[in-house]
């Protein structure tokens, strides 16, 4: 990662001012129930979560509730909200990426501020910093400072496609608690904190996140929303 991609990081994390927001991913056609119980591998996580969205004046917050469910076996992530407008879902397994989302919904705050990226990134940086990754295997980049603290920078290996994932490392703890997603001109980073034992898989993991969102090239970064974890049912242990 270059100086000023860390530099960005530095900078860029600390604005709470929304200036912009990206575009909704195309919709395809799938499934409304989503069901990665049944095509996955291993543990299957259910977690419900408040999402606070932050509009462009920021002068009023959107509330939202979600329902998140995580395969880390398959590093499968549906998300679904229930909105005035109807039901949303936004789904990624594996490579693919799909979303459902009702006409009614176009150019709401949900739609407007969550696509492709922002999922990605929401899903690496939980399974990253719940342990699912084997770290050993990514590529170690040049550590960097990040609001005071060191990171060490990891990138998957033979990662040659045109989105960049990095994770972010606390190398005394052996921890991630951020993702930065990079695709063309723009970067979507996650912070990840607040962890918690759940004890039927025997992980920490996150009960917040930050999502931050802003072009890849310069240090201009907003925080587009934040997602609050309240509960957490495991559908599966293995």
């Amino acid at each position: 990662m270059s100086k000023a991609a860390l530099r960005w990081l530095v900078i860029g994390l600390a604005p709470l001012v929304h200036t912009g927001c990206q575009n909704g991913e195309p919709q395809a056609s799938w499934g409304p129930s989503a069901d990665v119980v049944l095509e996955s591998r291993g543990a299957v996580i259910e977690a419900q979560c408040v999402v606070t969205y932050y509009p462009r004046d920021y002068k009023t917050r959107y509330f939202s509730t979600q329902v998140h469910t995580i395969s880390p076996g398959t590093n499968g992530f549906v998300a679904k909200a229930v909105e005035p407008e109807g039901e949303l879902f936004w789904r990624l397994s594996g490579d693919r990426f799909e979303s459902s989302i009702p006409p009614s919904a176009a150019g709401t705050l949900p739609v407007s501020l969550i696509n492709r990226d922002v999922i990605q990134a929401i899903a690496t940086c939980f399974l990253a910093s719940a342990g699912y990754y084997d770290l050993s295997k990514f590529r170690q980049l040049d550590k960097g400072m990040v609001h005071g603290r060191w990171y060490q920078p990891l990138q998957p290996p033979g990662d040659d496609k045109p989105t960049e994932v990095t994770l972010f490392m606390l190398p005394e703890e052996g921890r991630v608690d951020m993702v930065r997603v990079v695709s063309g001109d723009t970067a979507v980073t996650v912070h990840a904190y607040s962890d918690r034992l759940l004890s039927e898989v025997s992980r920490q993991v996150p009960t917040r996140m930050d999502v931050f969102s802003g072009p890849s090239s310069t240090s201009e970064s907003v925080r587009i929303f934040s997602i609050d974890y309240s509960n957490f049912n495991v559908l599966r242990k293995n």
